[in-house]
């Protein structure tokens, strides 16, 4: 993000409202309230992206605090809950992000404790800390938004298979509110085969998805 906060703001502004999404006014001002702390603007920013991406596939948006995004399509209502996952010192020099100009740019810390944990397990983590936020009447996914080498599509088939175990053993019921993880990745890394959406359904789900709505998520794109 090379252009000033200020455009960054007005640019997402713009997007989110030419794509008729719902909320804009609050969520514009927890980006400005937030423009000095780099980490939290960033996230708040790919929240906006994830916002354009649905938008963008016919969905309808509402941006909020929590859930973050409320969601329609077909008058079937569920919801996201957006995490962003940030390069990190672990993630190495050679995984690092490099600027256009050929230059190492300073790697940043994670939210989340990395120490003797695989990339699934940190997912997989995340998606349990979150089920509070999770709808109990409502289908909900978890969006994944990775700015890092360490997160890709090939993590979290596993991390699915552990929810769909810790859910049918009854070891952790809450997680029976998600429906599934869509990870997407932010424009400076790419993953596998050059895609940047993915989205992995679980198994036993409280509410389901429509079989139309869950199709659609298969088939979501960055744009």
């Amino acid at each position: 993000m090379e252009r000033s906060k200020n455009d960054i703001i007005t640019n997402m502004c713009i997007s989110l409202e030419k794509a008729h999404v719902k909320g804009i006014p609050e969520y514009i001002k927890r980006l400005q309230n937030n423009s000095s702390n780099c980490g939290v603007f960033q996230d708040l920013f790919l929240e906006g992206r994830a916002a354009l991406m649905f938008s963008k596939t016919g969905i309808s948006v509402t941006m909020r605090e929590s859930p973050d995004l409320a969601l329609m399509f077909n008058n079937e209502q569920f919801y996201a809950e957006v995490k962003h996952f940030r390069m990190k010192v672990q993630d190495g020099r050679d995984n690092a992000k490099m600027s256009k100009a050929g230059d190492l740019l300073e790697p940043y810390g994670d939210t989340f404790p990395l120490e003797g944990k695989y990339a699934w397990q940190q997912v997989y983590d995340v998606a349990k800390e979150k089920i509070d936020k999770y709808k109990e009447y409502a289908p909900i996914i978890l969006v994944i938004e990775s700015s890092s080498a360490c997160i890709e599509d090939t993590e979290i088939p596993t991390t699915i298979d552990m929810i769909n175990e810790n859910v049918s053993s009854c070891k952790c019921l809450g997680l029976a509110k998600l429906n599934g993880i869509l990870l997407i990745t932010v424009d400076w890394y790419n993953i596998s085969q050059g895609r940047k959406a993915y989205f992995y359904r679980t198994s036993n789900p409280a509410v389901s998805l429509s079989r139309e709505l869950s199709g659609l998520l298969d088939e979501i794109r960055l744009g």
